[in-house]
């Protein structure tokens, strides 16, 4: 609809406003105003971000499409829609009207019955916008804090609604003091958000190509070259510095949220190793023995180290079961592994799975390495059976 009202007003009033904003001489650098315009407007092309925090939720084939959707929507709208408006605005409208410039497009289109059409819209958009933030960070955080990467009471779920209430209070309460922080300065706000929005992206480059060097057996059904992934990786890192540069103050306050995350992400990640620390002077402080402190410390410890992790393996080949029992030495707080094996047929099951078992048992005397039989097919049905039989979390 604003589309068509830009386009019967062009045809009204003619090429002068669009040839005055054309002459417009900005900064005097055409190639920097060019560049800053698309680091700025890659704002609006966020949601990318957001439909692979519930994948697991969606059909075999329904990623691809939502993706796909997403970039023929925003390729059809924000391009045609920022040339529609230089041809009926003047470029001093915008810098007055930056928080609500669509709706002041559509006055300028059509009047104020459009302009109070698209407020309305907006809020309509906005609200449903943040549900579906909630429903995003939601899959997010529950990753997280399944991975061990965030507090366990995040998983927590609401026995009247079945909700997970403490990520969605946490979020809420991010929110709040992030507006708090920026002064209910939308600008800034915007900027913080497309700074996260990028680097999110980013990682998603980085995560592909560090797949295809390090797991590139790896089914998958959708193939991107090397070449592109790091073209893709090195267009949002330009457009990342660009944000930045153009607004500095928004690196300060990015830098402040992820710094705490950070920060709580590093101490669940070594959390024996700090319990063990924090024993260690206790044991030396004398006075705090009366308060039996070290008993809770050892609980804590025996806890975490018996929170099992489990490796599907198809093969009996003692150097990928080596691997994985050093991941878990290395990189886990665990001290239990279950190696589970899925088969269809008893004759399936490789000679030496459990001779190699065996062996790697008597080698790693601190790890737990119990060994598991499964007949089915493995599918994420036959998964999500045994997180729950097991009670480990996916």
């Amino acid at each position: 609809l604003l589309m068509i009202a830009c386009l019967i007003q062009w045809v009204i009033q003619g090429n002068s406003i669009l040839i005055e904003n054309w002459e417009d001489p900005g900064s005097g650098n055409p190639l920097l105003d060019t560049f800053n315009g698309i680091c700025v407007g890659l704002l609006g092309i966020t949601g990318f971000e957001t439909s692979c925090n519930y994948i697991e939720d969606q059909k075999p084939g329904v990623f691809p499409k939502t993706i796909r959707n997403m970039w023929v929507l925003a390729f059809i709208f924000n391009a045609p829609i920022s040339f529609l408006a230089i041809t009926i605005m003047p470029l001093s409208t915008f810098k007055v009207h930056q928080n609500d410039i669509i709706s002041t497009l559509g006055g300028y289109a059509a009047g104020d019955w459009l302009r109070i059409f698209i407020t309305v819209d907006a809020v309509i958009v906005l609200g449903a916008g943040v549900l579906t933030g909630f429903v995003g960070v939601s899959g997010l955080i529950h990753r997280m804090a399944s991975d061990h990467l965030l507090p366990q009471f995040l998983l927590n779920r609401n026995r009247f609604t079945n909700t997970y209430h403490w990520i969605i209070l946490s979020f809420l309460v991010f929110c709040i003091t992030l507006f708090t922080i920026v002064g209910g300065n939308v600008t800034s706000l915007s900027g913080v958000f497309a700074v996260s929005f990028l680097s999110v992206l980013c990682m998603f480059a980085v995560g592909n190509i560090l797949l295809k060097f390090k797991r590139g057996r790896l089914y998958r059904p959708i193939h991107v070259s090397t070449g592109t992934a790091v073209f893709g990786f090195a267009c949002i890192l330009a457009g990342l510095i660009g944000n930045i540069i153009y607004d500095p103050t928004i690196a300060g306050y990015f830098a402040i949220y992820f710094g705490i995350l950070f920060t709580i992400m590093m101490i669940m990640l070594n959390r024996v190793w700090l319990l063990k620390t924090i024993f260690f002077y206790l044991d030396k402080t004398v006075t705090l023995h009366k308060y039996k402190l070290d008993k809770v410390l050892i609980r804590s410890i025996k806890k975490l180290k018996q929170q099992p992790v489990v490796f599907f393996t198809k093969t009996d080949e003692l150097h990928i079961l080596n691997k994985a029992i050093l991941y878990v030495k290395n990189s886990e707080s665990s001290s239990f592994l279950k190696l589970i094996h899925i088969y269809e047929k008893i004759e399936d099951i490789p000679p030496r799975l459990e001779a190699n078992h065996r062996v790697l048992d008597e080698l790693y005397p601190k790890i737990q390495i119990d060994l598991i039989f499964i007949q089915g097919e493995f599918n994420p049905k036959t998964v999500e059976c045994i997180s729950k039989h097991l009670r480990i979390p996916k």
